[in-house]
Formats: structure tokens, C-alpha cells, sequence
């Protein structure tokens, strides 16, 4: 379990879903811009 507060949150969502200055809110912005569901 991380520790509970921001920071403990802070540091899973970035490593789960890291942010980008395109899309901040999204995860893993590159499926969502190429909108493929197919690997490369």
C-alpha cells in the first residue's frame, strides 16, 4: 500500500499514468492521439 497523502498519490498516478503536456489528464496520450487499439 503507498503512504497515505499527497505525495504517496502523487508519485503512483505519475509512474501508472505518466502526464503530458498535450494531454495532462490523459493516460497515455500516444493510444489516444494515434486512436488504435492495435500494437505497432
Amino acid at each position: 500500500m503507498s503512504p497515505p497523502g499527497p505525495a504517496g498519490r502523487r508519485v503512483s498516478d505519475d509512474v501508472r499514468f505518466p502526464r503530458s503536456p498535450n494531454h495532462p489528464h490523459a493516460p497515455e496520450p500516444q493510444h489516444i492521439v494515434h486512436g488504435t487499439h492495435e500494437p505497432p
